[in-house]
């Protein structure tokens, strides 16, 4: 639902690559690089991780395919578990679900083998129900497993036939919002799966810029997991007790209030359903004070959408960014320093969500100097945008990390050498921009967009180079 442009899409890579082999995913080891003697340090203990917990698979089956249950593989220990083997024992569910993998016995075997990283991907098993199963039929799957030279805990996960699916509504985005405004969200929940959902839990989450107007009382409040993408801070997880019935859709009693704060610029409100499962509170979150917020009755469930979605919110606010620049003095073949800047002095956050156009800084290196020793966060620039890093170039843009809130500074340094036969001062520049160099709308004060770089070659003349 977000706005298209021309730019790349933020992509985040998984610090783990994996390939799908045979239904399995297989981690890469790091083993190579250990010694041998899996003796050494702690005994390795595996932990399964799973998608769910608790199963619901479509009655009757669902047309693109059968339903996955993910899986992962957590170590503790120091050394690597050798000849690690998981099964998975489907006898406690044969009777009403079966899978498509070659399982004789009804027990599915995955071979990782040596398993040396804290943190490993796993696999999928394939789910579905069998023709004529009698929905709200249910069992436990059990998981276990060996190592050679550690342990694998046993865990079960409860599979049933049929499940609630819930949907929420998809909002329109917002433009030209005024900070000190209160924007009210109507949000709506469907169940378009085959059983009840006996309770919801709705987690609402919004980026820094937006405040929460009402604090409900059975919602608890706090910061969540700071979203890679997104920097979707401010979390609100609220439990409802009512029984949500499939092919219906209720409302909220009334809608979510977001309060646009001076610091609102390009923002975001998330929201996403789910059967309720536990309690809604989250370490280090305050229960609300105010009125309970309910769910009402709201006619018939839409045929089909996701449990979440999301709202761009376009503030109109501005953000005042002032380069600045600095100045070194040096002989022919010397290497200097020189520290190009960014301050933002607000009162906006710039946080660019949509796309990957973030804030950046230009740097225009001083013609009569070699950049050798390049910031971390800088690339050559081209007219195509960042490229990859390397010394030498006459232009590097510089990425700004985000988010940039008022007071925040970047400070990039580099390392000049000063070339042979420079003269007088050599001069360049910083700029603040954006890495595709596509301007800032927000700053109404361009004025202190620029500052210079200043090099004063020691004894030679005074002409500018």
């Amino acid at each position: 639902m977000f706005r298209r442009t021309r730019h790349r899409r933020v992509v985040v890579l998984a610090p783990l690559l994996t390939t799908l082999v045979g239904g399995s995913l297989l981690a890469s080891s790091a083993e190579a690089d250990e010694p041998d003697g899996s003796g050494a340090g702690e005994q390795p203990v595996i932990t399964v991780s799973v998608s769910h917990d608790d199963l619901g698979l479509p009655v009757p089956s669902s047309s693109p395919g059968p339903t996955h249950l993910s899986w992962g593989m957590q170590k503790t220990g120091e050394a690597t578990a050798r000849d690690v083997v998981i099964t998975m024992d489907l006898t406690g569910i044969a009777d009403f679900a079966t899978t498509e993998r070659d399982c004789p016995g009804d027990v599915c075997t995955f071979s990782p083998g040596d398993v040396s990283d804290p943190d490993n991907a796993g696999g999928i098993l394939p789910l579905e129900v069998k023709p004529g199963a009698e929905l709200g039929t249910s069992g436990e799957l059990a998981i276990s497993g060996s190592s050679s030279n550690g342990t694998v805990l046993d865990r079960t996960v409860r599979v049933t036939a049929g499940r609630a699916d819930l949907v929420v509504n998809e909002p329109e985005d917002e433009k030209g919002v005024r900070p000190g405004t209160t924007l009210h969200d109507p949000v709506t929940v469907g169940n378009i799966g085959s059983l009840a959902a006996d309770g919801v839990s709705l987690r609402l989450r919004s980026t820094a810029g937006l405040e929460y107007a009402q604090r409900y009382s059975n919602c608890v409040y706090g910061t969540g997991d700071d979203d890679v993408s997104y920097h979707l801070v401010n979390e609100a997880v609220c439990r409802f007790d009512t029984k949500v019935e499939p092919g219906k859709q209720y409302r909220l009693s009334e809608p979510v209030g977001l309060d646009v704060t001076n610091r609102a610029l390009n923002e975001l409100f998330d929201y996403r359903a789910t059967p309720a499962n536990g309690s809604a509170a989250r370490a280090g979150g305050s229960e609300g004070t105010g009125p309970e917020l309910t769910l009402v009755p709201d006619g018939a469930a839409p045929a089909q959408g996701e449990d979440q979605a999301m709202q761009v919110i376009d503030v109109d606010n501005t953000a005042d960014l002032k380069a600045g620049g600095d100045r070194a003095t040096g002989k022919p073949g010397q290497l200097v320093n020189l520290t190009a800047s960014l301050r933002s002095r607000g009162p906006a956050t710039v946080d660019v969500n949509q796309d990957d156009n973030q804030l950046g800084v230009m740097v225009d290196i001083p013609k009569g100097t070699k950049a050798v020793g390049i910031p971390e966060d800088c690339s050559p620039w081209s007219e195509d945008g960042p490229g990859q890093p390397a010394p030498g170039k006459p232009v590097y843009i510089c990425y700004v990390h985000s988010p940039f809130a008022k007071g925040d500074v970047e400070h990039l340094t580099f390392g000049l050498k000063i070339k042979a036969g420079a003269t007088g001062v050599s001069k360049g520049e910083v700029r603040a921009t954006t890495v595709y160099d596509l301007g800032l709308p927000f700053d109404h004060n361009p004025s202190n967009n620029t500052a210079r770089l200043k090099v004063k070659v020691k004894g030679a003349g005074s002409a500018a180079r």
